[in-house]
Parts: structure tokens; C-alpha cells; sequence
């Protein structure tokens, strides 16, 4: 698919504020009435060691096309040793010695079969305070939360993935939504809360409501999915949190939140691709030390900035052209671990709201896809700060009224419009030798699946992620001739053989060993176990 809307083209979206309705406003009042004011203290993986270990951890992707046998030779050729591969989008976590570090990520990088290489970052949890629970919903009218559930309350068919230290499934506002989740740290189903923010954070998107005690939480009939992608200090790491993504995808997630600042990097942009390709859209905080970021942004993940009670930006929160949405963010009354209540503060706590509304859009509208839903959010969002869109609220604050009712009336209809896809290089009639990058471009009016590279009407590779790449190992080729062409497939199921391409492969093996090669293309050019 097409990234996010709201990364790609900045219009002036005008939004129309809404007074909250009388029966909504009561039910509001009967909720912070009830509110009392306690406090209580999948893929092949190796467990996460801590923070020390990562230091020397690399982030490796390949092409599509190269086998698992090339990668493990690759990585063992650099004594880089493999602790977890994600195999849906062939990102390798591997550890190296601490002092060959920038050595092996600079070979790596320089490999032909390698597509990126980045370091493994410890990124802590967006949140600045736990104070005292106090009664105080303020959030919700903010965002005009009482107004949409007039028209919904979510979907139980639409969980909610919280990335984080996992989730305290016994809490009585919780123990009813949480469902089986995933521990991608120690690559176990343990998801249990180690150090309670991501207790804080499942309960301000989705804790249960109307159910006369607690607190409320946004979507309030979406199921909370737990995926613990933290250390015991409750740091996340870019490989825990790319794993994360994949698993939720793959078990049903339709909206993903990491309140944790990431900043650029491939290997979440892969991920959070994934996830939109499996209908999924990922949130996460826009960061809370308050400067000016200028990372560009992550086309497939919304971050969210904070504002105060009074709709300005909170002063702690971070700004850039990354920013896409603003939420309330200081004082957020929320559950916390052991079965408490506290009020939180940071950009932690805006971007679960915003998942939130999200939730209730899929509730609105079970069939929005992800581009739909950040178009939902950003065109009927308050606009704060300078008109139009700005780095400090991006397209505004989050309106959950205005978007639940666009929503009802967005047309969702079959997709039947298949995608478009051509062979971007080499060029027709280029000649090429060695390890050959072969790239495609395909595009589609929705979410896509895969690319499938095909040569000499054999497929090579498949390919996940944008920009789709292959490596193209004509090293075990004889000279001559060969036709390049790729098939593209949509998330629902329209597909389209690009426009074939010649290209001349260069004989570089020694002559005794032509026959050889010329036969085995002959007998077959099947497609390789990818790693």
C-alpha cells in the first residue's frame, strides 16, 4: 500500500468542533462519579540478555532472493552470530565483538544480498510520572470521547497490541479485555507487567467501561492483546519491538501502540509495513525531552505529541516533522499494576489514546483500512498551533466524534483494482554480472502483500516490505539471455504480472564449468528456501 496519507501530502484540513450531547455529558459525570481515588504500588529467538548485550547487536536485512544457507554463510563469514531472525520480513539480530563492531557493519552494508544494516537501540518508555490517582477525566471530553460512544464503543473483533512491559491481567478493569499475548523478549507467553507501564498504558486505550468502577478507557470493547518487548528495566529495543510488530500481525491485531520515542530507523519502518499489510495501523509517542527532532517520518507509524488540559502543546513534548496527531498527555488518570489506579504524564499516554479512538473507528467501520483510518483521524482532528498541519500537533488534536462519524459514512466497498507493478532495474537490454540488485516498483489503492520476482518465468524471491529489492545471484548462471518479471499481490487478493524485461547476464565462470551451469538452468531455476 501507500504510506500513510498523513505523511505524504500536508493539506489544510478544516474540523468542526462538536458540543458534547446531553446524555453523553451524563454519562461522563456518572462515570468520574464512580472513579476512586486508590493507589497501588514466533520466530527463532534466543532470550534478550539486557541492555550490555546490545551494544554490539546489528539489525541485518537482506534481499529477497538469497537463501538461508547464503545468509547463514554471510553472517558467519563476519563471526556475527544470529540470536533471532523475524522471518517475515528477513531482519537478522545478530551479535558481534564489541570491537569489530563498526567493521562488520560496514561489510555487511557493502554486501550485494544485504539491504540495510542498523544497530540494535535501547529506547526507554515515553513516560515522565506516576502520581496519585486522581478522579479526573478530563481526556476524554477533551477529545470528545463521551460523543463517539454514542455511535461506538470499538469491536471486540479488533484487538489492540500494547507493545510494552506487558499487562497486569488480573486488574478488575482489565482481567475482562486482556487475551493471550506474547513475550518477545524471553520468547515466552509470559506477559505479565514487570514494571507497570504498560499496565498504565493498555488501560488508557481499551480498560473496561460503564462497569461502575475505575476508570474508562477509550475503546472500550476492543480486546487488549499483551506483547511484552522489554528488559526488567522496561527498556524496549528496536529488534523487540520489530518482532513485536510481526507477532501482532500475525495473530489478528488490527491496531498496534508503542509508547516508546523511536526516531527513524528501517527496521520499524519494515515492521510497522508489515503490520499495515496485515490491516494493522501502529501508533507510538512522539517523545517527551520537549526539542525539535528533525528525523523524517516513519510512513507507516502515527506519532502522537501531547497536549495539557488547556489544548496546548505539554511542555515536555517533542516536536519534528515526524509529529501526525496530538492527544491529551499530562495527568491521565489509568490503571496501574496490582489492581490500583494512578494518573500519568508524557507522550506515553497520548498515543494509547489515539490507538484508542482507532479502535473505536474499527467499531464504526470494522472494514477501514490504514490508510483510511490515519485519513479519518488527521482530516477531522481540532487544528492547533499555526493552521494547518504544524510540527509541534501535526494535523491537531485527535477529535474522536468527528472521526467515529466520518467513519460510519466512509465507503468500504470489495477492492477489484489490482495493483500496478514494473521492473524498475536493471534496464531492458542492461548487461550485469555477480550479484545483481533487481528492483521493483509496485504500487496499489490499498494495503499490498507481497512481490514476487520471477526469472525466465521461475520465481527467485518474494519480497514483503517496500522498496522491494531482490538479489539476483547470476553467478551460477551460464551467458546469455534472461526475461525478468514480477508479480504483485494486494491484501485482497488482486494481483498483476508486470511487463517483462531481457537482460544479458556476462559469462564470468571459468569455461570448464559452463556446461555445468547451462544444464542446471535447463533442469531448474526453482525458487530457494529465503532466510
Amino acid at each position: 500500500m501507500s504510506p500513510l496519507a498523513t505523511h505524504i501530502t500536508k493539506h489544510t484540513w478544516a474540523s468542526n468542533t462538536r458540543r458534547l450531547s446531553a446524555s453523553a455529558g451524563a454519562v461522563l459525570l456518572a462515570l468520574l462519579a464512580l472513579l476512586s481515588a486508590r493507589v497501588a504500588p514466533a520466530d527463532d529467538a534466543a532470550p534478550v540478555t539486557g541492555r550490555a548485550a546490545h551494544g554490539a547487536r546489528l539489525l541485518v536485512q537482506t534481499k529477497g532472493g538469497v537463501a538461508s544457507a547464503e545468509v547463514r554463510a554471510l553472517l558467519g563469514q563476519h563471526k556475527a552470530a544470529r540470536v533471532r531472525r523475524i522471518r517475515a520480513i528477513r531482519l537478522h539480530v545478530v551479535t558481534v565483538q564489541a570491537d569489530q563492531l563498526e567493521a562488520v557493519e560496514a561489510a555487511l552494508r557493502a554486501d550485494p544480498r544485504v539491504r540495510f544494516v542498523e544497530r540494535d537501540q535501547a529506547i526507554p518508555p515515553a513516560m515522565l510520572s506516576a502520581d496519585p490517582y486522581m478522579a479526573d477525566a478530563y481526556h476524554l471530553a477533551r477529545i470528545e470521547c463521551p460523543a463517539a460512544w454514542d455511535v461506538s464503543t470499538g469491536s471486540a473483533s479488533a484487538p489492540i497490541a500494547i507493545l510494552d512491559s506487558g499487562v497486569d491481567a488480573s486488574h478488575p478493569d482489565l482481567a475482562a479485555k486482556v487475551m493471550a499475548g506474547f513475550n518477545v523478549f524471553d520468547n515466552t507467553g509470559d506477559t505479565r507487567d514487570l514494571s507497570g507501564h504498560g499496565t498504565m498504558v493498555a488501560g488508557v486505550a481499551a480498560a473496561a467501561s460503564d462497569n461502575e468502577m475505575g476508570i474508562a478507557g477509550v475503546a472500550w470493547s476492543n480486546p487488549i492483546m499483551p506483547v511484552r518487548v522489554t528488559d526488567t528495566d522496561g527498556f524496549a529495543y528496536t529488534s523487540t519491538l520489530a518482532a513485536g510488530l510481526v507477532w501482532a500481525a500475525d495473530h489478528g491485531a488490527r491496531v498496534a501502540n508503542i509508547s516508546f520515542a523511536i526516531f527513524g530507523g528501517q527496521s520499524l519502518e519494515a515492521a510497522a509495513q508489515y503490520f499495515a499489510s496485515q490491516g494493522g495501523v501502529t501508533f507510538a509517542a512522539a517523545g517527551n525531552d520537549g526539542f525539535a527532532h528533525r528525523d523524517q517520518a516513519n510512513p507507516w507509524i502515527i506519532s502522537v505529541a501531547a497536549t495539557d488540559r488547556n489544548n496546548q502543546r505539554a511542555t515536555f513534548s517533542s516536536t519534528g516533522p515526524y509529529v501526525d496527531l496530538a492527544a491529551p498527555g499530562v495527568a491521565i488518570p489509568t490503571t496501574a499494576r496490582d489492581g490500583g489506579y494512578a494518573k500519568a504524564s508524557g507522550t506515553s499516554f497520548s498515543s494509547p489514546i489515539a490507538a484508542g479512538v482507532a479502535g473505536l473507528l474499527l467499531g464504526a467501520n470494522p472494514d477501514l483500512t490504514p490508510a483510511q483510518i490515519g485519513d479519518l483521524l488527521a482530516a477531522n482532528a481540532r487544528d492547533l498551533g499555526a493552521a494547518g498541519y504544524d510540527e509541534n500537533y501535526g494535523w491537531g488534536l485527535v477529535n474522536a466524534a468527528d472521526a467515529v462519524a466520518a467513519a460510519r459514512v466512509t465507503l468500504t466497498g470489495p477492492d477489484t483494482t489490482p495493483p500496478a507493478v514494473t521492473i524498475a532495474a536493471p534496464g531492458a537490454g542492461e548487461a550485469v554480472r555477480g550479484i545483481v540488485t533487481v528492483s521493483v516498483a509496485a504500487t496499489d489503492n490499498g494495503p499490498m502483500k507481497r512481490v514476487v520476482l520471477h526469472v525466465d518465468g521461475r520465481p527467485r524471491g518474494s519480497d514483503v516490505t517496500a522498496p522491494y529489492t531482490f538479489a539476483w545471484d547470476t553467478r551460477t548462471l551460464a551467458a546469455g539471455s534472461y526475461s525478468l518479471s514480477a508479480i504483485a499481490y494486494d491484501a485482497s487478493g488482486n494481483w498483476t504480472v508486470s511487463p517483462a524485461v531481457m537482460i544479458t547476464v556476462i559469462e564470468s565462470l571459468p569455461a570448464a564449468r559452463r556446461n555445468v551451469r547451462a544444464k542446471s538452468r535447463r533442469l531448474s531455476q526453482g525458487h530457494a528456501g529465503q532466510s
